[in-house]
């Protein structure tokens, strides 16, 4: 039988200076800005999944449509056979239009685009908590939803089982039990 797996931790305090430089923080700040770190991990998790699921479908769907009308072109003549060549001709252009009905490649420029900001995020919210200046939360959160509203209209829906698998490696601790310590 296999050993379990340990799931991983995350929050936003897991760098090496981060809990250093969570003191000059309010409590309440902190805590508001490791839920939100949550949040935009799971985003970012799941949607590079779904690139690399939409990448290898686009793929797929190309190199087979490829594959067959390359050997009919090959096959058909050396056979002498027109019938074989539209037959492996028709399908190749099935698979195809089965990958532009499905539209595997922009979803695969959509999903790239989400992954992205949402990466982008995660390294300014990790920024702020290393030592760098918070202008404030308000800011942060107006940039984001419009990033966000943008995302939801452009690219597909999480996919469920994404988010189960990601909740299978992945669990959350609060900052609060993390970086402050109580002295009586």
């Amino acid at each position: 039988m296999a050993p379990k797996k340990e799931k991983a931790v995350v929050s936003l305090l897991n760098g090496p200076l981060s809990k250093l430089n969570c003191l000059k923080y309010q409590p309440e700040l902190l805590q508001r800005m490791d839920s939100l770190y949550a949040f935009y991990h799971k985003q970012w998790w799941c949607y590079r999944k779904m690139l690399n699921h939409f990448k290898f479908y686009n793929a797929l769907f190309n190199g087979m449509a490829l594959l067959l009308m390359a050997a009919g072109m090959i096959v058909g003549p050396t056979l002498e056979n027109r019938t074989l060549v539209a037959c492996l001709d028709a399908v190749g252009t099935v698979v195809k239009g089965c990958n532009d009905l499905k539209r595997y490649s922009f979803k695969v420029d959509t999903s790239r685009f989400a992954f992205t900001a949402y990466a982008k995020a995660l390294i300014e919210l990790r920024t702020y908590v290393s030592g760098i200046p918070f202008e404030g939360l308000e800011g942060f959160l107006i940039k984001m939803q419009r990033l966000d509203d943008t995302i939801i209209d452009f690219t597909p829906p999480l996919l469920k089982c994404c988010v189960q698998e990601y909740y299978r490696h992945f669990v959350y601790q609060q900052v609060y039990s993390q970086c402050y310590v109580i002295v009586l």
